[in-house]
């Protein structure tokens, strides 16, 4: 999951996203990925980043990333993140972020 003030932001107002997992599973996670990708009001990817984890049974969520967003301008932003576990199983979640100028 991805925490940040759920709330417009302005351009150029830095915008900090902190990147969580979790493991609710009762079996261990032994190579996870976790992506994110950052695009910006067009649709343009502004970043990407890759994570490999290990997930213990049934744990507590932990911090994995901190994303930083200062929007040049106005628009609706989008985080989207893809958890891959080691069955092959993907869990997707998509955020939007609104700049107003």
């Amino acid at each position: 999951c991805a925490i940040f003030d759920p709330r417009s932001f302005r351009v150029g107002e830095a915008v900090t996203i902190v990147l969580h997992a979790v493991n609710d599973a009762q079996r261990v996670v032994r190579h996870a990925t976790l992506d994110a990708w950052l695009c910006d009001a067009d649709g343009k990817e502004m970043a990407h980043v890759s994570h490999r984890l290990h997930m213990p049974a049934d744990c507590l969520a932990f911090e994995v990333d901190r994303l930083r967003l200062t929007p040049p301008r106005p628009g609706r932003y989008t985080l989207a993140l893809a958890l891959r576990g080691d069955d092959c199983t993907t869990v997707e979640q998509s955020y939007s972020i609104t700049v107003t100028s």
